[in-house]
């Protein structure tokens, strides 16, 4: 009768070890669910935000380029106007002179992130 009873528990001992090595591998805890949760969100914002990143690119070269011209003498911003698309950059309006039309293509080549840059500027009369 002893030896029924050792081996019975012996038994039950080995169930709980096995059930609970099924339950951590086959089963996960609410912890695991929300870690895997947590690692796909988080890998879905990263692809948004280098999809978001190229376009703030573009913003951001418009705005260093703007800047520079804001900068330089005999310059006026307002008259000439920059887009960017993919780090290609395209250049329209007027300025004063052609040496400020060479140098305006020059400080928007010069400008990281540009990869091109066309220009459709004309020299005011």
């Amino acid at each position: 009768m002893k030896k029924f009873l050792l081996i019975l528990l012996l038994g039950i001992l080995i169930g709980a070890l096995g059930w609970r090595y099924y339950q951590r591998v086959y089963e996960p805890t609410f912890a695991q669910r929300t870690q895997e949760v947590a690692a796909g969100a988080k890998q879905q914002a990263t692809a948004s935000a280098k999809g978001v990143g190229e376009y703030m690119g573009d913003a951001g070269i418009i705005a260093l380029i703007k800047g520079k011209y804001v900068m330089e003498p005999g310059f006026s911003v307002l008259a000439i106007g920059v887009e960017c698309t993919n780090g290609q950059v395209l250049l329209t309006g007027s300025a004063a002179s052609p040496k400020l039309v060479t140098r305006a293509v020059e400080i928007a080549q010069q400008t990281k992130g540009v990869t091109g840059v066309t220009s459709k500027l004309t020299v005011k009369e």
